[in-house]
């Protein structure tokens, strides 16, 4: 009877522990793929359950995740030249002539001199983002801008006294000489003279400036005429007051220079009366 009564507890005990093992199982979702998480999300298991979370570059509740566009924000994705969206990431590119650094934000220039000399026949000099070929003195720039040919001896050139520019002179690179303006001023037909613009001090203008083949034309607004100066606007005006006793007013002229004064000389007071 006590062997028997010891091989039911043992039953009864182990029936128990499977329920329990039984009723306990988790069930790995992830595993089975049987979760609802979006492709650009990771599936974590947890007890019972388990949660979706979206992978890095993307947002979402993690059933629903969407590309985060890191190039839209005000600091282009951290880039110093352009900023390339991708899905779940980003990347960063450079201006022709500049290339990325090791940190993959930044843009170093490239020194095109400094292999085979840019491919330039005499001078290389390099520049941000690009370089140029000169040539030595007596040398002119071909078309190519690589080559360098002989200069004529008969070519004028900016050091010539005779060269004809009104403002700044510069040598092309073919040679050849090209007349340049102050700011303000527009080069005229002939390609050596400059005028003036209205652009610039609205052409001495203190009203109205016009652009005219010869340079800027002046006008003044209602009530205003054109002073001798063809740039300033005097305002008419007539004496309809009348010069009270004791005062002599002498009104030297009746075309007021706005910005001016009128000067009046008074005999009795130290006013005059205004107009």
């Amino acid at each position: 009877m006590l062997k028997a009564k010891t091989c039911r507890f043992f039953l009864q005990i182990a029936t128990q522990s499977l329920l329990i093992s039984f009723l306990s199982a988790d069930v790995d979702e992830c595993a089975e793929a049987l979760d609802s998480c979006s492709m650009d999300a990771i599936c974590q298991n947890t007890l019972k359950s388990y949660k979706c979370i979206c992978k890095s570059g993307y947002k979402g509740d993690g059933k629903h995740c969407e590309d985060i566009d890191e190039c839209a924000s005000e600091y282009n994705g951290g880039c110093v030249h352009e900023c390339i969206n991708i899905p779940g990431n980003y990347r960063c590119t450079c201006y022709d002539g500049f290339r990325l650094a090791h940190d993959g934000h930044n843009c170093l220039d490239v020194d095109e001199c400094a292999e085979g000399n840019g491919g330039c026949q005499q001078i290389c000099v390099n520049m941000m983002g690009s370089y140029e070929c000169r040539c030595r003195d007596g040398f002119l720039l071909s078309d190519n801008q690589h080559t360098c040919i002989q200069r004529p001896k008969d070519v004028p050139t900016c050091m010539d006294k005779n060269h004809g520019c009104a403002h700044i002179c510069r040598e092309t690179p073919k040679g050849s000489i090209a007349c340049e303006c102050r700011p303000g001023f527009q080069l005229t037909k002939n390609s050596r003279d400059c005028k003036l613009t209205c652009n610039y001090g609205n052409g001495g203008c203190q009203h109205i400036c016009e652009e005219m083949d010869h340079g800027p034309r002046c006008s003044c607004h209602m009530k205003f005429a054109l002073h001798s100066d063809g740039k300033t606007c005097v305002g008419e005006f007539s004496l309809h007051h009348t010069t009270p006793p004791g005062q002599l007013l002498q009104l030297q002229s009746r075309h007021l220079t706005v910005f001016t004064m009128c000067v009046c000389v008074c005999q009795s007071q130290l006013f005059c009366a205004p107009l």
